[in-house]
């Protein structure tokens, strides 16, 4: 018998702030990322004057149980 991890089933996320994201797409970063063991990015975006405005502030998702040590490689 051979225990294994359950991929879809444990991903990890992080959030992180950054202005250079900004005007970027999704599909673009999670792209530029996926060698980093990114499998999803989300953009959070808030509300203002009926308008969605961007935040710098990002979600992403790693296929693995835990987040990356450095931070550096993810450049």
């Amino acid at each position: 018998m051979e225990i294994t991890e359950y991929k879809t089933l444990n991903p990890t996320k992080g959030v992180i702030y950054s202005n250079d994201l900004r005007r970027i797409s999704e599909k673009e970063i999670t792209d530029e990322l996926l060698d980093q063991n990114v499998c999803e990015v989300k953009q959070i975006y808030r509300m203002v004057n009926n308008e969605l405005i961007e935040t710098g502030l990002t979600i992403i998702s790693f296929a693995s149980s835990s987040l990356p040590s450095d931070t550096n490689k993810m450049q």
